[in-house]
Order: structure tokens, then C-alpha cells, then sequence
């Protein structure tokens, strides 16, 4: 737990807003909170290598940019996350971790992008990842650093993304909505 600033109140928890494992048992937790008022907004990163093994916390503490509000991780190095709720940001910003999610840096432009919020990120392969969020929208992130957003067949608003294969993702939402992506 951490405080930013002036905060008089002491500590603040962290609640925990995304989880990616890999095969081989790593896996990453994640999550922040505004402090409150001109705090700052705190952030923390906790990992385990395996089932049963302990989850110890990699970062933590006041950050100017906080982390993602949504993350996967598709090596142990390689991690790609939305920010959409940090009011000292930018507004809607894609996330990129070379160091296992330790320190977040901003993934190339977004070309084509609307600037609708962003919801849900599955990544299929270590430099592709799929973005699903509010009307229908839906990114790709190829070559870990080029953010294009996808023409989709619906105005839903979509909140979870997964995928099958390298090729074949799932994006749901609202009134039951299931968009095949790939």
C-alpha cells in the first residue's frame, strides 16, 4: 500500500483489476485507485511463479501514470494493458511492459482510433493483441507497437475479449453479443 502527496489518511488498498497466466504457471495480478483529491493514484503489480507458490507484490507505490486497468501478458517479459480510469492521464491510453509489467511506457500511435473507452485485451501471440470496448470498438496491437483500430458488425458496447488461437478471438457484450475476431 502506498500514498502519494499530501495524503494525511494513511494507507489505501489496491484493488486488483486484471490477472494473465502463462502455461508454465507465471502468473501477473494488477490494479490501482485514485487516492483521492490531488493524491496521485497508486499502483501495484504482485506475480506468482506457479500454482500453490506465493504472490509477492513487484511493484507498488504512488506513480505518475499508475498501470492498466486491463492487462495480458502474452510472454514473461511482454505485457500490453488499457488505462481508461486514471483522471491525471491522458484519457484512454494502450499500455506496453517490456519487464513483466514493472514499468508501463505508451504503445504507438492510434491510428484511426475513435477514443472510445476501451474494456477488455487478450493477446493471441507476444506482439499481437486484440482490445475490445464501449460501441463496438475493437483495436489491434501488431508488431507491439502499432494500434489500428478494427471495422466491426455491431454498436454494442463490448467488455471481455478472448482467444483461441493466434488467429481466432472473441469479443462479448451487451445483450449477449459474441463478435468472431482474426
Amino acid at each position: 500500500m502506498a500514498c502519494n502527496g499530501d495524503c494525511d489518511s494513511g494507507l489505501y488498498g489496491y484493488p486488483l483489476e486484471w490477472v494473465s497466466c502463462l502455461s508454465g504457471g507465471l502468473c501477473r495480478a494488477g490494479g490501482g485507485a485514485v487516492c483521492g483529491g490531488h493524491c496521485g493514484f497508486a499502483y501495484a503489480l504482485l506475480v506468482t511463479r506457479g500454482p500453490g507458490q506465493p504472490w509477492a507484490c513487484v511493484d507498488s507505490g504512488p506513480t505518475c501514470g499508475g498501470g492498466p486497468d486491463a492487462a495480458d501478458c502474452p510472454t514473461s517479459r511482454d505485457c500490453y494493458g488499457i488505462q481508461s480510469t486514471n483522471p491525471f492521464g491522458p484519457g484512454i491510453s494502450v499500455l506496453g511492459s517490456t519487464d513483466g509489467g514493472a514499468q508501463w511506457g505508451s504503445v504507438g500511435p492510434a491510428q484511426g482510433w475513435s477514443g472510445s473507452v476501451l474494456n477488455a485485451i487478450a493477446c493471441p501471440a507476444a506482439l499481437t493483441c486484440y482490445l475490445a470496448g464501449s460501441s463496438g470498438s475493437v483495436a489491434r496491437i501488431t508488431g507491439g507497437t502499432t494500434l489500428a483500430a478494427q471495422r466491426t458488425p455491431t454498436a454494442h458496447d463490448l467488455y471481455g475479449i478472448g482467444c483461441a488461437g493466434p488467429a481466432t478471438c472473441y469479443a462479448v457484450g451487451d445483450d449477449g453479443t459474441i463478435l468472431a475476431l482474426g
